[in-house]
């Protein structure tokens, strides 16, 4: 680390004077030291893009920000969204008037310090304005989710009776590229869809209620690949981050709180059940209460209807998955540092911040980093981990 003070040798024409009692080469100043704020000390940001048919567009690149995420509740999650604002002072990039960009042109963008970049984001450009009076193109951009919520399908899908069948085939539809499951050989290929006859809805839709089915979290990483984890998964980096690193950590909100599940699935109970089983002939709800939570914090109902949890089997999965998950409360923040471009979504973190009074592991579930030629600053979204009291 780069250390300096403000010592000096006494001469002619300084601060003092003989008269002070002085004499020339006696040591005057503060003399405790600094961390010296110079150039040399920090490390420049660095990024580099590439779009489309033009390839490597980085030297053309002002700005770039972008905002990946997954969801911490049950409800359908978004995609990462982003934008580039490149300036275009040559005209390389119009054509006729028009940008040589096209919606759905291919883009990823690596980030780093110093010129050592690794993938940030990686999607599809799905919007391209021309500021009027200026140079200067945006191009707005999305994960390949936004390419999954534009197609729908209906109908038999029977063929395709598991979460992983589903979603292989919806991403092979949509052109996704590479899917990336946790323990594919098991719940990803073993869970069986009570039922196959599906109504028009989006291809995101059914793989979040594919992954609902067994509890599974969807989102893309930095390579553009859609990910499917356990929600109870993280990476553990060994990070700590204290107030010296911390620009800004907030509080935002509790998270879902879930002790009592209702699902309603498709297939009715059929006559083959007891009175001894608890459920009765043409019975199409089941439902689950975690007691030591809803005696501590009260209760907190959800409820859940998805063509794919089709019997009483599937319901029951469910309903103990989220039991197990959801029945106490965690904390979400927002932290601001310098950014770290090797974090990424479902990596565990430790905050100590005196100043917050927050103190603890942390999953980051959202990210968003905004980089430019003099800054690269990063806004993650984090979820208290470990919470059983």
């Amino acid at each position: 680390m780069d250390t300096g003070n403000l010592c000096h040798e006494f001469c002619l024409g300084s601060e003092a004077t003989l008269a002070d009692g002085y004499f020339l080469g006696a040591t005057i100043g503060t003399c405790t030291d600094f961390v010296a704020k110079s150039r040399a000390f920090f490390r420049h940001p660095t990024f580099s893009i590439f779009a489309g048919l033009q390839g490597d567009i980085t030297s053309d690149g002002i700005v770039v920000e972008y905002t990946r995420r997954a969801e911490d509740s049950l409800k359908e999650p978004n995609y990462g969204t982003g934008t580039v604002t490149i300036s275009d002072d040559e005209q390389k990039y119009i054509e006729n008037g028009h940008s040589v960009f096209k919606q759905n042109d291919a883009v990823m963008i690596f980030a780093g310090f110093d010129g050592d970049n690794i993938p940030r984001f990686s999607g599809v450009i799905r919007d391209i304005q021309l500021q009027s009076g200026s140079n200067v193109q945006v191009l707005s951009i999305a994960e390949l989710g936004y390419r999954l919520r534009t197609s729908k399908t209906s109908g038999d899908h029977s063929v395709y009776d598991s979460p992983k069948l589903l979603i292989d085939y919806l991403g092979s539809k949509a052109r996704i590229g590479e899917i990336v499951y946790e323990d594919e050989s098991g719940p990803p290929t073993t869970f069986t869809f009570g039922q196959t006859f599906l109504s028009l809805r989006t291809f995101w839709a059914m793989m979040h209620g594919a992954a609902l089915c067994i509890s599974y979290l969807q989102h893309f990483d930095e390579k553009g690949r859609l990910n499917l984890t356990r929600r109870t998964s993280f990476e553990d980096t060994g990070y700590t981050f204290t107030d010296s690193e911390i620009e800004s950590l907030k509080y935002l909100q509790l998270a879902k709180l879930i002790n009592h599940k209702t699902i309603d699935y498709i297939q009715s109970i059929r006559p083959e059940f007891t009175a001894g089983d608890g459920v009765v002939a043409g019975q199409h709800t089941r439902s689950g209460i975690d007691s030591t939570s809803k005696h501590k914090y009260g209760e907190f109902e959800n409820q859940e209807t998805d063509e794919l949890i089709g019997t009483w089997s599937n319901a029951g999965l469910m309903i103990d998955q989220t039991l197990d998950y959801f029945p106490y409360p965690r904390q979400i923040c927002r932290m601001t540092i310098r950014a770290l471009p090797q974090l990424q979504i479902g990596d565990r973190i430790f905050i100590s911040s005196d100043k917050m009074s927050i103190y603890g592991y942390f999953i980051i579930i959202g990210l968003h980093e905004r980089i430019s030629v003099t800054s690269y600053t990063g806004t993650y979204i984090i979820i208290s981990a470990g919470e059983r009291f």
